[in-house]
């Protein structure tokens, strides 16, 4: 069984890391030091979808020109990597000051080479320093706090570590049927534990000045929580803050860098690619009474996807999309290459791989995406800002007929990965057998 010398030792490798990423960076300049790179915290009660949440901000933050490094959660790494539950009663001192030490070391080297790159940038934590604080007495944790080895530190002090703290309240508390323990090694809580848990982790983050806090009321459901979870963060990096709704428009053509330069405008791209999986996730039991009410050709899919970003990174995810009476559940998590490519070996066969190039932009304090299918002729304008007096859209793309609810399906990832590809049709003979009929068309029927 591992003593505190063990676990201290197991801290000082996990420093180690972001030792290394100090040392490769080359030499910072006064403006570099001084250099603001947000840094916000993931946290919540057990089952909250903290995971979930993690990739989707990921991706909205890097969609709109952030470059986004994630701080894994020290005590995962811990309790996966050797270190037993039992070692808590016998090495609860040294464990925490491990995760503690670990955890802002990381934290540290992550920022620091985020100002480097001299790019807008984000740090996101998958929990911070205070979280520690909701598993141990207020005795152990003063002790935790001001004792830790060359860390001397007091809890205003961590607070100021971080721009803002979104805590995401536990599916145990108002989504209770969505309660499981399968899709994290170390979880073990049951429901009221879990209830318990939360509470203590929102008590531990109290005195954050930024703190807020996602529960699981409201309309929309998981969807609906992910949703706030975005705006809140959109909010603290300046971003505008997005509806509960996104309306999307066909373009006559796909849109040319510079016409978005000559007007102003500046954007942001990366190339994605999806490739749909023979296996459908099973609902868990909690879902299983769960059939939509109506039928579907959008039905329960899994996916993976590897994106490319402006600067050449990939990265890559894993999805599952579920279907809940009328709700769209969609769970992520990020994946290495190495699992990417075991996923391809079970891509669908009756669906072909779709290929985009993705361009955001601001215009009119308003969010649009475009996506360009590489191989398919077709470009989809997304709008993510809604105004009263509807839409402003941007006079500099050739924007055609808006897409109705109903045929969301067809221009999905999902939809067009069932049609064959096109071999060698011109661009407006692509284009043309995705738009509904014109008037003139319906006339000759």
């Amino acid at each position: 069984m591992p003593n505190n010398t063990t676990l201290l030792a197991a801290a000082a490798c996990i420093a180690a890391i972001a030792l290394v990423i100090r040392r490769r960076q080359k030499p910072q300049d006064d403006d570099d030091a001084t250099r603001h790179v947000y840094r916000i915290v993931l946290t919540g009660g057990p089952c909250a979808g903290k995971t979930t949440a993690m990739a989707r901000l990921s991706g909205f933050l890097q969609e709109r020109g952030f470059r986004v490094y994630t701080v894994p959660e020290m005590a995962t790494l811990l309790f996966t990597n050797g270190v037993a539950f039992s070692d808590l009663d016998k090495g609860a001192l040294a464990m925490q000051q491990a995760v503690l030490k670990g955890q802002t070391t990381l934290e540290d080297g992550f920022r620091k080479v985020a100002a480097a790159t001299r790019a807008p940038a984000v740090v996101l934590c998958d929990r911070g320093a205070l979280d520690g604080k909701a598993y141990i007495s207020d005795d152990l944790w003063r002790e935790v706090a001001y004792n830790t080895p060359s860390h001397s530190i007091n809890e205003r002090l961590l607070c100021e570590r971080y721009d803002a703290v979104l805590h995401l309240v536990t599916a145990a508390a108002g989504a209770e049927r969505f309660y499981t323990l399968e899709n994290n090694l170390a979880r073990t809580e049951s429901v009221e534990e879990a209830r318990k848990q939360d509470i203590q982790t929102q008590k531990a983050w109290a005195p954050h000045p930024r703190l807020y806090v996602v529960d699981n009321a409201g309309n929309g459901g998981f969807e609906g929580k992910l949703e706030r979870v975005v705006e809140a963060c959109a909010a603290v990096v300046g971003l505008p803050v997005l509806p509960k709704h996104t309306r999307k428009f066909l373009l006559k053509s796909d849109p040319l860098a510079s016409v978005f330069s000559q007007n102003g405008v500046r954007t942001s791209t990366f190339r994605a690619t999806k490739t749909f999986l023979k296996h459908a996730p099973q609902r868990d039991t909690s879902m299983s009474y769960a059939l939509p009410q109506s039928p579907s050709s959008y039905s329960n899919h899994a996916y993976v996807r590897k994106r490319i970003s402006e600067e050449g990174s990939d990265s890559y995810q894993y999805s599952e999309v579920i279907f809940d009476g009328n709700e769209r559940h969609e769970r992520k998590r990020r994946i290495s290459k190495r699992e990417y490519e075991l996923y391809l070996r079970d891509a669908d066969p009756e669906r072909s791989p779709v290929e985009q190039s993705r361009l955001h932009f601001l215009y009119e304090n308003q969010s649009f995406v475009v996506h360009c299918y590489l191989d398919r002729n077709l470009a989809v304008l997304h709008c993510q800002a809604a105004r009263p007096d509807g839409v402003a859209l941007p006079p500099f793309l050739d924007v055609g007929a808006e897409i109705a609810h109903a045929d969301r399906e067809r221009f999905s990832a999902y939809g067009l990965a069932a049609l064959p590809v096109p071999r060698a049709a011109s661009p407006e003979g692509g284009r043309r057998r995705f738009l509904p009929p014109s008037k003139s068309d319906e006339s000759e029927k």
